[in-house]
């Protein structure tokens, strides 16, 4: 266990020495937190600003409520992270665009064409995975449809719930038929 000390400037120009023991007794941050602030930073007041908890960072919305992640999470019960995606990363500031929970997609499900009695373009074939090169030769593998062509996030988590349905009303079919038996 190496402990880290290092020379510190405050705002008035002053240096202090300051060790690892120093910035966990004052913040409370485990020793790994506390090396990798130290190194990270050669301002006194950076080193010693208190943890905080995620999301407690306070934004000033367009209405002028100054407001954080958890209050806004806990008013209208959207995941941290899709708030913060919203807030932080989107710079969203409008309290009702923030708070507005998106539409889940509905998936349409297309008419398998048939020739000669050969399905071309069955359903199964939706949601499969394709080999996609990407940068620097790196071989990725993407979510399409029949045609081949990718599938958003959105459809494809719509094609989900669609089978997943499709799935339970086929379970609940044959357990009747079973039962009648």
């Amino acid at each position: 266990m190496t402990l880290i000390n290092k020379k510190l400037v405050k705002r008035d120009g002053s240096i202090h020495s300051v060790s690892q023991k120093d910035i966990m007794a004052a913040t409370g941050l485990s020793q790994s937190a506390a090396s990798t602030r130290l190194r990270q930073t050669d301002s006194y007041e950076r080193a010693f600003r208190p943890r905080q908890q995620h999301g407690s960072r306070e934004y000033t919305l367009d209405c002028g409520r100054v407001a954080t992640l958890f209050e806004i999470g806990e008013e209208c019960g959207i995941n941290r992270n899709t708030l913060y995606d919203r807030v932080h990363t989107k710079g969203w500031r409008n309290y009702d665009q923030i708070t507005k929970l998106t539409t889940k997609a509905a998936w349409v499900e297309e008419p398998t064409t048939i020739v000669a009695g050969i399905p071309m373009n069955p359903a199964y074939l939706d949601g499969c995975l394709k080999r996609v090169e990407q940068i620097q030769g790196y071989v990725g593998m993407v979510r399409c449809d029949r045609e081949g062509k990718p599938l958003s996030d959105k459809e494809g988590s719509a094609l989900m719930l669609y089978r997943a349905a499709a799935r339970a009303e086929w379970v609940k079919e044959k357990s009747v038929v079973k039962s009648r038996a």
